[in-house]
């Protein structure tokens, strides 16, 4: 009962999200795998495009105000800095998830016509009487909706508690940055939903050919050995010709989602480096933090994000697992009887295949997304923190101003030079 709510619920709530990317001008088509359908509108596409002039025509406008917001707040040192440059990055990034609209709404085209194709010729047969296969990436996907609520949410919340009268450009300037990382996030997200949606796929593939394997091993010797190999053959064929599809269905993804998903790891590196750099400050007496409910909201929706930052990592390596596995499962086709040439010949052909698109499983042909590199990421962020920390210890013994690098810096992103 269970199960079948959630997989009611889970496509409705998707939706949703797919009418929140159309509002943020990421994409103008709203695909509905339950009713295997693509929905164009062209009043849809032109509000896209409309939205996506506006808001690369303010986003000088926001970054010069941004700019000497921040200016005027922090004094001449690293705060300032990381600050500045967190602020410039996140912008870059947004502009380019904006700027490469087409380019993503081509290959998403692409995969919600091929995937539902292969969903009406094969997968609806694979669905039947098999038992649910995405448990924990569909929690991964539940998550990840969670944390872009949040990242929607929470900005207004501190406008709210910060402001204690309206003040409009505040307001416009909150709502451009929210809309700003809501755009990073939702472009994330989309990938994210697209690594889902192929994951599934694999592990309905993975599941046939183990139930294949389980026939072939109970298989009577006898008249009927002969029909069964011929119908073995026929379906091995047919999983090999939807796994070479899908297979290049995620390289497509993972080129020409190569900019986008760079950028936003680039921000989360800033933003993990910044916030470890901020919270050390504060712990150790550097900055003014009064410990409220205030602040530990913020500190909840900080260890929030940072899970979040891992969970790209997570659903890469689930992506590659299903992938990967059905190599493990083709080994144990090697330790039955000979069941004709035919047949033995196809299961070579299948590992032979397999073991070519293990070359091409790197995200954009770069490298690996998985558990191993999120521990490398966080080890990095680590080091980065305390070279941080080192230089803040050596400025507090040296004046700043003796201090040509971060001179340099701060004219580089400062815009009110009349407040020094």
């Amino acid at each position: 009962m269970y199960q079948t709510q959630r997989s009611l619920m889970l496509p409705r709530i998707i939706g949703y999200f797919n009418v929140l990317a159309i509002f943020l001008g990421l994409t103008r088509f709203r695909i509905d795998f339950k009713a295997q359908r693509v929905l164009q509108s062209r009043h849809v596409a032109r509000f896209v495009i409309c939205v996506n002039i506006a808001y690369l025509l303010a986003l000088p406008v926001f970054y010069f105000y941004e700019a000497m917001y921040t200016s005027s707040q922090f004094d001449e040192n690293l705060v300032f800095l990381t600050e500045s440059a967190n602020m410039f990055i996140s912008i870059v990034a947004a502009a380019l998830s904006v700027l490469m609209r087409g380019r993503r709404e081509g290959i998403h085209l692409e995969l919600a016509e091929t995937i539902m194709a292969l969903d009406r010729r094969h997968f609806r047969s694979m669905y039947a009487g098999q038992r649910p296969v995405t448990h924990r990436s569909d929690h991964l996907l539940y998550f990840k909706m969670f944390t872009l609520c949040l990242q929607t949410v929470v900005p207004f919340y501190d406008w709210l508690t910060v402001s204690d009268a309206l003040d409009v450009p505040a307001f416009l300037q909150t709502f451009y940055y929210v809309y700003s990382q809501s755009i990073l996030a939702m472009a994330l997200f989309m990938y994210y939903h697209w690594l889902w949606v192929l994951r599934k796929r694999f592990c309905y593939l993975n599941l046939t050919v183990i139930d294949l394997l389980r026939r072939l091993q109970q298989m009577p010797i006898g008249g009927t050995q002969q029909r069964s190999v011929i119908e073995a053959t026929t379906i091995l064929i047919k999983i090999s010709q939807v796994h070479a599809l899908l297979n290049r269905l995620l390289s497509h993804l993972n080129r020409d989602y190569k900019v986008q998903i760079l950028a936003v790891l680039l921000k989360n590196v800033i933003e993990c480096i910044s916030f470890g750099y901020y919270l050390t400050l504060g712990l150790s007496g550097s900055m003014d933090w009064e410990f409220n409910v205030d602040t530990l909201l913020f500190l909840s929706y900080a260890i929030i994000l940072f899970v979040d930052l891992n969970s790209i990592y997570w659903i890469s390596h689930m992506i590659t697992d299903a992938q990967q596995q059905m190599s493990e499962i083709m080994r144990r086709f090697q330790l039955l009887p000979s069941l004709g040439e035919e047949f033995d010949q196809q299961c070579e052909l299948f590992v032979m295949q397999l073991t070519g698109q293990q070359m091409d499983s790197k995200l954009a042909g770069m490298f690996q997304m998985n558990r191993e590199r999120a521990l490398a990421f966080w080890a990095y962020s680590l080091t980065q923190i305390i070279v941080l920390v080192q230089f803040d210890i050596g400025l507090q013994l040296q004046p700043s101003t003796d201090n040509a690098v971060l001179n340099r810096l701060d004219k580089l992103f400062r815009v009110n030079d009349d407040e020094e």
